[in-house]
């Protein structure tokens, strides 16, 4: 990211000579929008989420998604600004519908998840002077984009989910001063495409004693699962602008990773609930854009990626950046995660964050109550709020906030 935040303040500086006020801000593309994710180091690529920001990190997840839900909708409250700073402003949203497709035995067949995402960043105002500080205009520098995905999920022994995901950039990096003094709007719209694989083993397909009977009437059932997964983002074409500069990279990159879910899981009430839920992932990304003196060329697949090295180790170099992490969910109720990322530009990072669900909240109040309406919401209705902070260094960190809705049952 150090990297393109360099190349972003340099064109704007060369755009604009007379510009009073630099900002620094990064490709919007690069910025990880969800703030349950990112609690755990950002590794979203084989974390098993119901997050409707889940598809941002693999489109793959869109596969997986209907499993356990059919409506997902995961928002802002309000702009948050990153880098402990007042600009640049950012803000997310994202929806996902999915559906689960069964045959007249009631045996899956297909999963089938759609969703978009968009994202704005705000880096503020900036103000053109000429050479004896006359205010010449002033103009907005931001980024917007629109996400369409869609996900397939089957099962042949394991789990199969494949995903794509197409991308609608606007960039406006505000004005160019030619030497008459004239200004030229600087702005494009580009595209890019993602693609995303999941692939995942739960344990009751290799461990016969968990369809025995004894496990089937067990009253606490534990359950595993092992996921893997690889995610191809960004591809495309380079960046041009409306003016004579060179093209610019687009941030593309691959990620591979894996992630171990284990958890208990009771009944109440006929009903079941997690008592306990722990996953473990970690990945590593590859930016996939290699500078030269002539300009830049493209990797393939994985980069430099080391399976040894930058995931099971967790290690990140020079030119991998390594991600892991972990989340804790209690009772359907309080979630807590951590995680840390190294590699490229970054020294060892860490991250944190927590959530709150309301699953188990109204799982007491039905029980107490005995309304209808309750139980309709308990079965069918997920709030959550989550929280977290993404350090960049011990100065620079950012604080996600967001609301998250699912509806399951459909």
């Amino acid at each position: 990211m150090k990297a393109r935040i360099t190349t972003f303040v340099l064109i704007i500086i060369f755009l604009s000579p007379f510009r009073s006020i630099a900002q620094e801000a990064p490709l919007l593309l690069e910025i990880l929008p969800s703030p349950s994710i990112n609690g755990h180091g950002g590794a979203g690529t084989a974390f098993p989420s119901e997050d409707a920001f889940g598809f941002f990190y693999n489109p793959a997840h869109l596969g997986n998604i209907g499993n356990k839900i059919n409506f997902s909708l995961h928002v802002y409250p309000q702009k948050m600004s990153l880098f402990s700073s007042d600009k640049p402003e950012y803000k997310a949203n994202a929806g996902v519908l999915a559906y689960q497709f069964r045959n007249f035995k009631n045996e899956k067949i297909l999963n089938l998840g759609i969703g978009y995402l968009n994202s704005e960043q705000d880096v503020g105002e900036i103000i053109y002077r000429d050479s004896l500080g006359t205010e010449l205009a002033r103009a907005l520098n931001f980024e917007f984009y629109d996400f369409f995905a869609i996900g397939i999920g089957f099962e042949y022994f394991v789990d199969f989910n494949f995903g794509f995901t197409y991308k609608r950039i606007s960039s406006n990096r505000g004005l160019n001063v030619q030497p008459d003094l004239s200004l030229i709007r600087v702005q494009n719209e580009y595209t890019a495409v993602d693609y995303g694989m999941l692939i995942t083993l739960p344990l009751s397909r290799v461990v016969p004693y968990l369809l025995s009977d004894t496990y089937q009437e067990s009253k606490f059932k534990p359950y595993a699962s092992v996921s893997m997964a690889y995610a191809f983002k960004n591809y495309g074409d380079e960046i041009t602008y409306n003016v004579q500069l060179p093209p610019e990279p687009l941030p593309r990159s691959a990620s591979l990773g894996y992630s171990v879910n284990l958890g208990i899981e009771t009944s109440f009430q006929n009903k079941p609930i997690r008592l306990f839920d722990f996953i473990w992932t970690s990945q590593a990304d590859d930016p996939l854009v290699k500078y030269q003196a002539d300009g830049f060329s493209y990797q393939a697949f994985i980069g430099d990626i080391n399976i040894g090295k930058n995931i099971i180790n967790a290690r990140g170099d020079n030119n991998v950046i390594s991600r892991k992490g972990l989340a804790i969910e209690l009772v359907d109720f309080f979630r807590y995660t951590w995680g840390s990322y190294s590699g490229g530009p970054y020294s060892r990072k860490n991250t944190n964050g927590f959530g709150i669900r309301t699953k188990a909240i109204f799982k007491l109040l039905q029980k107490k109550y005995q309304r209808n309406f309750l139980s309709f919401i308990y079965e069918r209705i997920d709030i959550a709020y989550h929280k977290s902070t993404y350090y960049l260094n011990n100065d620079s960190k950012t604080t996600y906030h967001g609301i998250a809705i699912t509806i399951s049952g459909w």
